[in-house]
């Protein structure tokens, strides 16, 4: 089991973004005030800077072999993730970690999206998450 919900921007605290995407954290291993999401728009270097542990991810554009795949196999997946490519494409979140819990379940807890994604850089984590195999989420290649 894991715990999947709506995660928002930290900078919504605030009342300043209305970003959300679907977040899965394994297990119940981390709980959920002990990362937070940065969106997009705010994801900059002064924060990256300041705090001492997080991940960036990348939201890769679909390979035409994905989108073949899902044409074939599911044209509701393949819906979706064109609906979300005008959303994530490109894009950066960042994942702040803020206990030492969510540094060690970093590799498990990440968007529930069907669009590719990939982690493109880490401070205070372990690099192995760098590793370009992991393109998530891993049912999304055929």
């Amino acid at each position: 089991m894991c715990d999947t919900y709506e995660a928002k921007c930290i900078f919504s605290t605030f009342k300043k973004c209305d970003f959300e995407i679907s977040f899965h954290l394994a297990g119940f291993e981390t709980k959920r005030y002990e990362i937070a999401i940065v969106c997009p728009e705010h994801n900059t270097d002064e924060i990256k800077e300041i705090m001492p542990a997080w991940y960036e991810i990348l939201f890769t554009e679909p390979t035409e072999k994905e989108i073949e795949f899902w044409k074939e196999k599911d044209p509701e997946t393949l819906r979706e993730m064109l609906r979300l490519k005008e959303k994530l494409a490109g894009k950066r979140i960042l994942v702040l970690c803020f206990t030492e819990n969510a540094k060690k379940n970093a590799d498990g807890n990440h968007p529930n999206v069907v669009y590719p994604w990939k982690i493109v850089a880490v401070k205070g984590l372990d690099e192995s998450l760098l590793a370009e195999e992991k393109r998530y989420p891993s049912y999304l290649t055929p």
